[in-house]
């Protein structure tokens, strides 16, 4: 017969193998919860506030030994990424039937929250590139050390009140196709996955790739360049069968949107098959040495551009020209020029439309 959980109810001022004593509860989901703790044995004359925050398992879960392993594995690989936009897990451990990870207490907004503030506005590019540039980066160091994280969200991005980035629950992270993992998002499946930013691979149950987490980088990406979610909420393989696109964001360069409209791509062959390619070919050049902003600034209203008639006139001729000679086989300088004119045309397209 099983055993009957024997898990007491959480509360402040509760103490964790004589040395946590639990403060207020930051966060839950539907596999666990997270509680900002005092560490006593950290506390000290230059440190009398050692906080940490604790990801425990729910009491529901808390005999199910595959719940128990997974939450080790989700710190095990959590722990394996040093790097400054990766969160610091500290350690795993059990108290009774209570399973929970140590990890470093941030103080900040989560990516989800900023972008929900800001709507139907949204971050100025220059703050938005600079957010992004250090989670892309991040998110390839997981994938250089061999980690997919499977789960990457606005909800899983803090934006600290000293300026930095951390990317943090890798409870979903797969190295490969074996046990599930633990996740927040939904109970049912230890295994995971967020509908609106998942790839239609990884809702059909497939195993997640380093392009499945480039899907889910665009996607949050998109909503930060423009307050809006590409495909309007609806889950990859809806939008999908729906043949719906993403309309193209007013400001960034032609180059800039087939790179994010790739990693958008519906089938997992049609989007970039590394992290690295996409950032080179999105992010603008020297987005990673912007600091992170302490206050988000409101990218302003686009004015519409009004033209005369004669303007429509001309910039009609300088497009059809542009069309005509696109795929003419030409000498390298008239390449080069015809292109740049493409890319001026698509710009003022974009202020007038």
């Amino acid at each position: 017969m099983a055993r009957a959980p024997s898990v007491p109810a959480l509360m402040p001022g509760m103490v964790l193998r004589g040395r946590y004593e639990l403060r207020r509860l930051i966060g839950e989901g539907g596999m666990s919860c997270v509680w900002e703790a005092v560490d006593r044995l950290r506390e000290g004359s230059f440190n009398r506030e050692a906080r940490v925050a604790l990801k425990l398992l729910r009491p529901s879960l808390s005999l199910r030994e595959d719940a128990a392993q997974a939450l080790r594995m989700e710190f095990e690989r959590a722990q394996s990424l040093s790097h400054p936009s990766i969160v610091n897990v500290l350690d795993v451990d059990a108290d009774g039937d209570l399973h929970f990870i140590t990890m470093e207490r941030l103080e900040g907004d989560l990516l989800g929250e900023v972008i929900k503030r800001l709507r139907p506005q949204h971050l100025r590019h220059d703050q938005a590139f600079a957010i992004l540039a250090r989670l892309g980066e991040a998110v390839a160091f997981s994938h250089d050390a061999g980690i997919v994280h499977a789960d990457i969200k606005p909800g899983n991005v803090m934006l600290t009140h000293s300026g930095e980035l951390r990317l943090f629950d890798f409870g979903a992270a797969w190295p490969a196709q074996r046990e599930p993992w633990i996740h927040d998002s939904a109970e049912r499946s230890l295994q995971g996955a967020t509908p609106t930013y998942a790839s239609a691979e990884r809702l059909s149950g497939a195993a997640p790739t380093v392009r499945d987490d480039v899907f889910s980088y665009a996607c949050l990406a998109y909503e930060l360049l423009s307050g809006q979610h590409p495909f309007d909420r609806l889950p990859a393989h809806e939008a999908e069968r729906r043949k719906l696109s993403p309309r193209r964001i007013p400001g960034l360069s032609r180059a800039q949107w087939r790179a994010l409209a790739r990693g958008l791509a519906f089938r997992r062959e049609e989007r970039w098959a590394d992290m690295k390619l996409m950032l080179r070919a999105f992010l603008p050049e020297h987005a990673t040495s912007v600091p992170l902003p302490l206050h988000y600034g409101v990218a302003a209203e686009a004015r519409p551009v009004r033209l005369s008639g004669w303007m429509m006139l001309v910039l009609g001729g300088a497009a059809f020209a542009v069309a005509h000679y696109a795929n003419a086989e030409l000498p390298v300088p008239v390449r080069v020029a015809i292109d740049g004119a493409r890319d001026w045309l698509a710009r003022i397209v974009d202020l007038v439309v």
